[in-house]
């Protein structure tokens, strides 16, 4: 399963619990007007709020089974869905998100990733090619995601950027320059840094 896949599910478990009341909520309704769906939209909304509960399973079994599980946590532990859920991280796994194994280029084959955009902006081992300046991998201090606007409905990533005398800048990237979402650009981001970070 591709990383994006994995996160996309284990993220709409909120919505799956949202379902699951409002079709258990729809249920005890028509149940005393004697509906005929009653058992489905018990199914549904029973279904729905077990699956929001077992997220803890979700998470473990794809970061088992996922072929880079130590990006895919750190994504997971990115957009917040980590919290509150007991996970063990393994030494191996650390490894995997600080200092990645794998090449670069079967990781965004694997992931179905292809930036456009590369006139502007570029992923090297080098650094991250803003246009007219390299910005080294280890001075990428951290990302964070904005909403899309007009200009760019798939939104942004505001990167910080540290300097020698401990200042920093920003820099932004929007997401419809590289034709990529959300999802991918934090798959790269995290990638390229752990991977490139510590050269």
């Amino acid at each position: 399963m591709r990383i994006k896949t994995a996160v996309r599910l284990i993220t709409n478990a909120q919505l799956l619990l949202l379902l699951g009341i409002v079709a258990a909520i729809a249920a005890i309704l028509s149940w005393s007007r004697e509906g005929r769906a009653l058992a489905l939209e018990f199914s549904l909304g029973g279904g729905g709020v077990l699956l929001f509960f077992s997220r803890s399973i979700m998470v473990s079994l794809a970061l088992r089974t996922s072929k880079y599980p130590g990006v895919l946590y750190a994504i997971l532990e990115e957009m917040k869905q980590t919290q509150r859920l007991d996970i063990t991280l393994t030494d191996a796994m650390l490894d995997e998100i600080h200092r990645p194994p794998y090449p670069t280029a079967q990781l965004l084959q694997d992931n179905k990733i292809h930036p456009k955009g590369e006139d502007e902006f570029q992923f090297t081992e080098q650094g991250l090619h803003f246009p007219g300046v390299i910005v080294p991998w280890r001075n990428i201090a951290e990302w964070k995601y904005l909403r899309g606007d007009g200009e760019s409905p798939s939104g942004y990533m505001l990167i910080t950027i540290s300097h020698a005398d401990d200042e920093t800048s920003h820099g932004y990237i929007p997401l419809e320059t590289l034709q990529i979402d959300r999802i991918e650009m934090l798959i790269v981001l995290i990638h390229f840094k752990g991977k490139y970070g510590n050269q």
